[in-house]
């Protein structure tokens, strides 16, 4: 999406403000931004594109050098560009940027405040706070078509948990409903907020059918759900009258709760298939290959090296053609998506050229298409994603050290 098609939805209201007639007028803004909205690659380069520079305020003596060298210096040539000076501090006070930089913004009555509770002033600003900038065009949308009605936080988490999250803890019924949802939540790339998990945990502990399963754990933590998820596909197989191999014992369980669980029910399955073809869960190697031969349950067990790797294959490959980003994708679905693509190609590696053959014509097409697609995106979009905050997670390699000093 170009920037100017940015400037619609949830962004125009901030985009109002730089435009290119204004980067002209003026030298210097300074913007109080403690929501982080100018790190939105989206808004980070529509207001790039309309000849500002953004510089983070952080280190009085850095930005002091990179205002003279970068900004102060070449106008005084009648060249630069327009600076905008972002702090990103909730308590940050404008004095703090220096006197000479805050007294040219307040001449051209350029200093603005952005906050999520003036983009949606309906929701409580505290929670929505929490999301990742990723989201918010999806919560954009929503609330365009709500009636607008003014929320509470706990209304917001159950608001944001429903049409965001599309996740509905109250409705969840029976160890299929548990099962889809969790899954449902762990394989999406959308990140999940510490909040929003807490209060689908509340949600799900007013009902007692849900007190012998460890929800603390496989609710917040994807690798917790994966394991808990791991050990049962045993138990389930054992169920299903599959014979244990000679000499092979199934592993106590580690997390509480029900010992088998419903795989098999249409809205799980689907998601076992892709969680076996992903690599995310582990054949089992308890069992007889032979014996669940033409089933989905064979994905899940260990078979001949050759033949396990090309039915992954099989089931991966229609998957990744699927589910290949868009242009307008964000940088979650593409690292999402590069995991699922390493895997196919980890999974062709172990194939020669003869076995490779149904579907090898298949995987070099789409090699093709993803390397088209994205050169695209990453010309339209890399240069953005450093505006990016180092929390909750590093995008690009210059906020590690961050990263790591803020844990």
């Amino acid at each position: 999406m170009s920037p100017a098609a940015q400037a619609g939805g949830w962004r125009g209201s901030i985009l109002s403000h730089f435009t290119a007639a204004g980067a002209a007028a003026g030298r210097v803004t300074v913007v109080h931004d403690p929501d982080a909205l100018l790190a939105e690659p989206g808004v980070n380069a529509a207001i790039r594109a309309n000849g500002y520079e953004l510089v983070l305020y952080e280190d009085p003596v850095a930005f002091r050098l990179e205002y003279e060298t970068r900004f102060r210096e070449p106008w005084s040539r009648g060249q630069g560009s327009h600076l905008v000076v972002v702090l990103r501090d909730p308590k940050a006070d404008r004095r703090t940027v220096p006197f000479d930089v805050l007294e040219e913004a307040e001449a051209a009555g350029r200093v603005i405040s952005f906050g999520l509770g003036e983009v949606f002033p309906n929701l409580a600003p505290s929670v929505v706070a929490q999301l990742d900038v990723a989201t918010l065009d999806a919560l954009a949308a929503i609330v365009e078509r709500s009636e607008g009605e003014r929320l509470g936080e706990n209304a917001t988490k159950d608001f944001l948990l429903r049409h965001v999250f599309e996740l509905a803890p109250e409705l969840i019924r029976s160890s299929a409903d548990m099962l889809r949802a969790l899954l449902r939540k762990h394989y999406r790339a959308m990140p999940v907020p510490a909040v929003i998990d807490d209060r689908m945990l509340a949600v799900l502990a007013r009902n007692p059918a849900w007190q012998s399963w460890p929800l603390d754990q496989i609710v917040c933590r994807r690798e917790a759900f994966l394991a808990f998820v791991q050990e049962r596909w045993g138990p389930f197989l054992r169920d299903r009258e599959v014979p244990l191999l000679a000499g092979q014992n199934l592993e106590p369980l580690r997390y509480p709760g029900p010992e088998v669980l419903p795989f098999d029910h249409d809205d799980v399955r689907v998601y076992m298939d892709n969680l076996f073809a992903d690599g995310l869960l582990r054949p089992t190697a308890a069992f007889e290959s032979k014996v669940v031969e033409g089933s989905w349950w064979r994905v899940g067990v260990v078979g001949d090296p050759v033949d396990d790797a090309l039915l992954r294959l099989e089931r991966l490959v229609p998957e990744l053609k699927s589910g290949l980003p868009s242009a307008d994708a964000d940088h979650l679905g593409w690292s999402a998506y590069a995991m699922r693509w390493g895997e196919a190609i980890a999974l062709r590696a172990r194939l020669s050229e003869e076995t490779a053959s149904p579907v090898a014509a298949e995987l070099e097409v789409l090699h093709g298409e993803i390397e088209s697609r994205f050169a695209s995106w990453m010309i339209a979009k890399f240069g953005s994603l450093c505006s990016l905050p180092h929390l909750p997670a590093p995008r690009t390699l210059d906020k590690v050290a961050r990263f790591l000093a803020h844990h």
